[in-house]
């Protein structure tokens, strides 16, 4: 039976050790195969046996753990599910007060001190105590029912004022962990709302207000000055200067005019645009990109999937810990009460929550900055990966040159003149995707040049095209093509190429070589000479193009290695062979059409964003999305700078850890004291990790 998945937003939820305890609880419905849940997309995916979901049990399961599930996140919502606890919390910290004063102003009245501390408790526990039941239920020792045990174990020895104490400051900092791990959220949340609700549609001669959900293809979309684009599609009328920043991270704007493609998400700037939508909301490249971080979100890193693994043992011992020191000290030294109090604060140092959220609110972070500076990255793993990258292989066309080649001359070889030999060739290159094709018909558009029939045409990979013109057999390609068809002794009269050039050649002679200029891109020598400053160790380029033209390339750009005049399937034969022999990781850099194989080889593919295409946003694990290579040393910065903070987090949480356990045997610690400092760690790591969302470094 096929698996189905489904996304539920989710609100309420804000520690990854709660989402665990939820999960567990869901996999108890039926048909239920698989649950995620992602601490920062605020959301759980469900992978179903079958069609059939049971959602309103999900949704009474998902209130039981003090969660909400919601149609729509937003943060009014939000608000509404924190209102009541809002509420709660501060009668908790009302009555806790009045309960310290009275212990000093009424101490005739003993029993009005407990009364005071007693409402302060119940008051501030309820959410606490609901989301320890639920944990309880799925046999779950989460920090709500440590800090249940902690508060029903110091009521018990008679501390109701530091029972009281505890309950408000837990309540306090669960408030503010939701606050901030929402302000993370809110940089995904920002993408989503790049994107107009309502659109203007031209029908007929009338304007409408429509939402973009009710817009179908090829319909015609008015925008306005200043207004952002609703949907992807074609301009068909009008000159303007588009603000694209918000998809491939462009400082400045780009042009735009008739038979451009636009982005829905971008800002039109100072003219009036008729476009025509060439695909729907769910599909445009902005709600793909939201697509790809939000899933990239539950793509762990490394470091997260340690801290996960560790925060599971790391519970267990600490609370076995705790009953030691509850039990043999008082068996040795005595005073059971003492020592009975340092174990119920111990208890609260059992609370991983620090140590839980501090690499993924730094990962989701990084992955929302790269997004906005044009660097769509597939997932945590990836983003820790890129900072050890040693080792970089570049394809030549369309990567480190422009991948618009220019038709420099035609040499005939033959008695064909050149008007003939362009209508031949041009004829064949129309049927043909190949970049030596689109400068051919570019060069006879140029020269008004009516291009010829041809049947039968088909591509031969690495080599060239072939088909038949006005009954003759055509070939055009590379050298290594004319050698597998045509006799040597033809070849011989050719002399030694030291430029770029493709032949044309019938069953009988060559007809003409075809000489070709593709640019090497303005920020190439930059970007090598960048990437060998941040430490890579070898540089090297992989092309199809004769040796004599990478060679002057590769010293150019004072590339490390070079090899050249390579088929497909070559190209990935010698990426295995390289990457074997590197100590680091691996990335292949490419265009993302024609070497999938090798993006999907190295350690991290990247591919050249093509403005956005289909085949770039799936066939790599990092896409460029404005085509800029000097994004990868860029995207190495960032990475270095995230693993940075991540490290930072992760000690800061473990050593606070480690000097209040170690507080805790000579009586220093006290719970509220152990509180304050979960709470502080927790808001002091998520602001750390916020770190990451800023320009520094980028």
């Amino acid at each position: 039976m096929p698996t189905k998945k489904i996304t539920l937003p989710v609100n309420g939820i804000d520690c990854a050790q709660c989402g665990e305890t939820l999960c567990a609880d869901i996999m108890k419905t039926a048909n239920i195969k698989d649950v995620r849940f992602s601490v920062m997309a605020s959301e759980i995916e469900l992978d179903l046996n079958g069609n059939a979901l049971d959602l309103p049990s999900i949704e009474r399961i998902i209130s039981r753990h003090g969660g909400r599930l919601v149609q729509q996140r937003t943060a009014s919502s939000t608000e509404k599910v924190i209102q009541l606890e809002r509420h709660l919390l501060t009668i908790s910290g009302i009555f806790c007060l009045v309960g310290i004063a009275s212990e000093f102003i009424l101490r005739e009245l003993s029993f009005l001190p407990l009364l005071f501390y007693a409402i302060a408790i119940i008051t501030g526990i309820v959410f606490t105590a609901k989301k320890a039941w639920a944990a309880v239920r799925v046999f779950s020792l989460d920090m709500h029912v440590l800090m249940c045990i902690a508060v029903t174990g110091a009521v018990g020895i008679g501390e109701w004022n530091e029972a009281a104490m505890v309950v408000f400051l837990f309540s306090l900092s669960n408030l503010l962990e939701s606050h901030s791990v929402d302000r993370a959220r809110n940089a995904i949340t920002k993408l989503m709302q790049l994107s107009p609700e309502i659109a203007t549609v031209k029908r007929g001669n009338e304007f409408f207000s429509v939402k973009i959900e009710e817009i179908e293809l090829e319909e015609i979309l008015l925008v306005r000055p200043g207004e952002r684009i609703p949907l992807d599609g074609t301009v068909i009328d009008g000159t303007s200067h588009i603000d694209q920043s918000p998809i491939t991270g462009e400082s400045l704007p780009v042009e735009k005019k008739k038979d451009d493609q636009v982005f829905a998400g971008t800002i039109n700037g100072y003219g009036v645009l008729e476009i025509r939508i060439n695909c729907i909301s769910s599909e445009t490249t902005l709600a793909r990109i939201i697509k790809l971080v939000r899933e990239a979100s539950n793509n762990k890193a490394p470091a997260q999937r340690f801290v996960d693994s560790f925060a599971k043992i790391y519970t267990p011992i600490v609370v076995l810990l705790a009953i030691t020191i509850a039990i043999i000290p008082p068996l040795v030294f005595g005073h059971w009460g003492e020592w009975f109090y340092r174990s119920l604060v111990m208890l609260i140092i059992a609370c991983p929550c620090a140590l839980v959220i501090s690499t993924p609110v730094t990962i989701i972070s990084g992955l929302t900055r790269a997004a906005r500076n044009g660097l769509l990255i597939k997932g945590g793993s990836f983003l820790e990966l890129a900072g050890q990258i040693d080792f970089v292989v570049f394809d030549k066309t369309g990567t480190l040159t422009k991948g618009e080649p220019e038709l420099k001359e035609i040499r005939s070889l033959s008695a064909l003149k050149f008007d003939k030999l362009l209508a031949i060739a041009g004829g064949l290159e129309q049927k043909s995707e190949h970049h030596l094709g689109k400068a051919i018909l570019r060069k006879a558009e140029e020269n008004h040049v009516s291009l010829l029939s041809a049947n039968f045409v088909q591509t031969i990979p690495g080599k060239g095209i072939t088909g038949v013109v006005q009954g003759e057999r055509v070939n055009i390609g590379n050298r290594r093509f004319l050698n597998e068809t045509h006799p040597q002794s033809a070849l011989s009269q050719l002399p030694e190429q030291n430029e770029s050039a493709f032949y044309m050649w019938n069953d009988e002679q060559i007809l003409a070589k075809f000489v070709i200029e593709d640019a090497v891109r303005d920020e190439s020598r930059n970007t090598i000479a960048t990437l060998k400053e941040l430490g890579v160790e070898k540089i090297a380029m992989l092309t199809g193009d004769q040796g004599a033209i990478a060679q002057k390339i590769a010293k150019d750009l004072d590339l490390d290695l070079v090899y050249a005049e390579l088929l497909p399937q070559d190209k990935l034969e010698i990426l295995q062979r390289l990457t074997e022999n590197t100590r680091g990781k691996s990335a292949m850099v490419g265009d993302g059409i024609n070497d999938a194989p090798c993006l999907a080889a190295a350690d991290i593919g990247i591919s050249m964003g093509k403005n956005g295409t289909d085949i770039a946003l799936e066939t790599a694990d990092i896409v460029v999305m404005n085509d800029n290579l000097l994004k990868i040393p860029e995207l190495i910065r960032l990475s270095r700078r995230v693993m940075r903070i991540v490290r930072q987090n992760i000690t800061a949480a473990l050593l606070i850890k480690v000097l209040f356990t170690a507080l805790i045997i000579p009586g220093v610690a006290t719970l509220w004291m152990a509180v304050l400092a979960d709470v502080g760690t927790s808001l002091m790591v998520i602001m750390n990790g916020m770190r990451a969302l800023k320009q520094k470094s980028m």
